[in-house]
């Protein structure tokens, strides 16, 4: 594999955490239990 490849899909996977980890903190402060 390309490293310019592997190190696109990096940072890819990583904003997906983020905003997934964003969206959920998002979302238990906005619907407190």
């Amino acid at each position: 594999m390309e490293k310019g490849t592997a190190h696109y899909k990096l940072r890819h996977v990583k904003a997906l955490l983020l905003a997934g980890k964003m969206e959920m903190t998002f979302a238990a402060y906005s619907h407190p239990r």
